[in-house]
């Protein structure tokens, strides 16, 4: 039986994601700069949180992958050193949007 997906297929798309994320940011925040009249502030911000979000999956995609290939992808090692830091990123993101949101 053939995969559908290959790890090195995975692995060239989240490259693309990585390198592609920031220009995609730059031009999302570029629009709404234009739309605010804040080109040059608009711009960075979007290049950092639309960038940071494509480099932060690529960066979670070779944790999982090295983690896979350390103590394979079944084990309850792997499982669980994945699901303590995932839960640990989920509430750093979540404390980190409600004091924004507060703010």
């Amino acid at each position: 039986m053939k995969e559908l997906v290959t790890q090195s297929q995975a692995e060239t798309v989240m490259r693309i994601i990585a390198v592609a994320s920031p220009i995609v940011g730059v031009i999302c925040g570029t629009i709404v700069g234009l739309v605010r009249r804040q080109l040059v502030r608009s711009a960075i911000f979007g290049c950092a949180i639309i960038g940071l979000v494509g480099n932060g999956i690529f960066v979670l995609w070779r944790m999982y992958t090295w983690f896979g290939w350390r103590y394979s992808y079944t084990s309850i090692t792997s499982l669980a050193i994945q699901l303590a830091i995932f839960v640990g990123l989920g509430v750093a993101v979540g404390a980190l949007a409600r004091s924004l949101q507060r703010s």
